[in-house]
């Protein structure tokens, strides 16, 4: 589904927390650029503009066969980790780092623990072709900074 959704669900519960949960990645698209941009602007951007308090990558780190899986359920065959360590990996250059990875640090690198979400005016964007959202930090001294991812 759209991450406007929550919003609907935050106007009925504004006292409730908001989280997108669940989300993984999948070998169903190879495209790195595009991933990238939807994990960021569609997840990340698109979901603290929904009123999301966090968003969670179902699996962070699984091997080139799509596991670990447990024996008695299963498991996806397709998703892949925000990390991929192939098996029998023994160097670092050897991990494979997906788009959302690249989406979720940068996000992660600006928006720290604490960070409060602001309004932005998007109202010179007709075309929505600009994404942004806007945090409020506080910075080493205690004192609220501005933000932007």
């Amino acid at each position: 589904g759209s991450v406007s959704a929550q919003s609907r669900v935050y106007d009925a519960f504004p006292e409730r927390e908001m989280h997108i949960t669940e989300c993984t990645a999948g070998n169903w698209s190879s495209d790195f650029a595009q991933n990238l941009l939807w994990a960021a602007n569609e997840l990340l951007i698109g979901g603290a503009n929904n009123h999301a308090q966090s968003m969670v990558f179902w699996n962070v780190v699984l091997d080139d066969r799509f596991g670990p899986k447990t024996a008695d359920v299963g498991g996806c065959f397709t998703c892949v980790g925000i990390v991929t360590v192939p098996v029998g990996a023994s160097r670092l250059q050897q991990v494979q780092f997906s788009p959302e990875f690249y989406a979720l640090t940068h996000f992660s690198r600006f928006v720290p623990p604490g960070a409060v979400r602001v309004g932005v005016d998007l109202a010179n964007n007709p075309d929505s072709t600009v994404q942004a959202t806007a945090f409020v930090v506080a910075n080493e001294a205690g004192e609220e900074a501005e933000a932007e991812a």
